[in-house]
């Protein structure tokens, strides 16, 4: 089994074993990435809960995919915190209609999408077999050609789902944009999108703790449009 192009969602399949040691069998078996139903018996499980499911899976194999949504509304327990949730592309629309629950339910909260238009984790474990295979999720959107190539449009998407979003192209634009995104929050009480677009075939820096980050590209140590890419900016 190619662990770069498969996932398993550990609801269904790995049952026989307890919820935290779901993660850690399924890399054993060759899968690059897991999904779960809620996996948890209570509608507000409490912080050492979800943590200890955190820590089962690992940033580096099996990846996970669209936590940030469900995750940053679990944080709005706390009333008078400001929560932003980060995500790559693909990671934000593989729970996209959570934006709607938000929405619905009025709870507020920032959400940035780093847009590349590929699937970083599983382009990033195919890069010692020399591929790249199926990774790109660029294409000429017929109905929004201000997004020049890069495919979904994430405004569109997000403000159908009933929230407010914006999209920056330029570094300088992107602290302006996120307070817009504050006022934004306040006023309409509803999910903010913040689509921050990057050059394309960006490996991004990860690492399964803020102390151990891998840099897949050398770092530029001065000012530069795009220090760690390894395609060409886009135009």
């Amino acid at each position: 089994m190619h662990a770069a192009r498969y996932a398993v969602n550990c609801s269904i399949l790995f049952t026989e074993l307890p919820l935290l040691d779901r993660p850690a069998a399924a890399r054993q078996a060759g899968f690059g990435a897991v999904e779960f139903w809620w996996p948890f018996d209570s509608a507000l499980p409490g912080d050492a809960e979800v943590d200890a499911f955190e820590r089962a899976i690992p940033a580096r194999g099996p990846g996970r995919a669209g936590r940030r949504e469900p995750g940053a509304r679990r944080h709005r327990a706390d009333p008078d915190a400001t929560v932003v949730a980060l995500s790559g592309d693909y990671d934000f629309q593989f729970l996209i209609e959570e934006l709607a629950v938000g929405a619905q339910f009025n709870i507020p909260y920032i959400h940035v999408v780093v847009n590349n238009s590929y699937l970083g984790l599983i382009r990033q474990a195919q890069r010692n077999l020399d591929m790249d295979y199926c990774v790109q999720l660029a294409f000429d959107n017929i109905n929004s050609p201000e997004i020049q190539g890069y495919g979904v449009d994430h405004v569109k998407v997000a403000e159908g789902l009933g929230c407010k979003a914006l999209r920056v192209f330029e570094p300088d634009d992107i602290l302006p944009a996120l307070d817009d995104a504050k006022k934004l929050l306040v006023e309409h009480q509803v999910p903010v999108v913040v689509e921050v677009i990057l050059e394309r075939i960006t490996n991004v820096s990860m690492g399964t703790e803020i102390d151990n980050v891998v840099e897949f590209e050398e770092l530029d140590e001065i000012k530069h449009p795009v220090p760690t890419a390894s395609g060409p900016r886009r135009d």
